[in-house]
């Protein structure tokens, strides 16, 4: 008996799931390369002002905060972390 129900037990644990993703790692990596690349280029300047700005990402909460940019003053702004999207969206 206590062997069936072991063997219960374990036989979740063995379950394998194989993904296949539309791009390869490779791909992946040498569009994120190219992505990066590109923004190190760009020159956002941005006028002295109040902003509100979004940030959004699929699998994550948006975030949204409000930048203020002084008259002639640079402004950089760390994003926090991602935070998991709540329960019951697309996995």
């Amino acid at each position: 008996m206590l062997s069936l129900l072991s063997a219960l037990a374990l036989s979740g644990c063995s379950t394998m799931r194989e993904t296949a993703p539309d791009r390869s790692a490779r791909e992946q990596l040498l569009i994120s390369t190219a992505a990066d690349r590109a923004a190190e280029r760009l020159n956002l300047k941005i006028p002295a002002g109040t902003y509100k700005v979004t940030l959004s990402r699929e699998g994550s909460n948006p975030v949204t905060e409000t930048i203020t940019v002084p008259e002639g003053t640079p402004r950089t702004w760390a994003p926090p972390p991602p935070s998991p999207a709540g329960t019951g969206g697309a996995s």
